[in-house]
């Protein structure tokens, strides 16, 4: 499995490729969280009554959280193609031979 696109050009292998799952993995869970946890901490409210406040409260919400490309979209998105390139890892891994508890334990999926 090669990665493909512009980026570094992974090589995903039968040596390698729990390694390179799991790491997709982990940082797709830790982006997650941290998403998760900024979200609503980025959402704005009209200062103190003023009324030119309240149009920009709310543009600034559709574009930090609201909207579908907005900035939180966009870092779900992202989280969400960590996610597929781990799950094509699993397929692979399967494919290589691997056991669903061999996968498990090195995605951190149980115990």
């Amino acid at each position: 499995m090669d990665a493909g696109g512009t980026g570094t050009g992974i090589v995903v292998g039968k040596e390698n490729v729990l390694e390179i799952g799991a790491a997709f993995q982990a940082e797709a869970r830790r982006l997650d969280e941290l998403v998760g946890g900024l979200a609503e901490r980025m959402v704005t409210r009209p200062a103190l009554g003023d009324p030119a406040s309240v149009d920009y409260a709310e543009e600034l919400n559709q574009r930090l959280t609201l909207r579908e490309d907005s900035y939180t979209a966009r870092a779900r998105g992202y989280v969400a193609e960590l996610r597929g390139i781990a799950r094509q890892c699993e397929a692979s891994a399967r494919a290589y031979g691997f056991t669903d508890d061999e996968i498990a334990a090195a995605f951190g999926k149980g115990g």
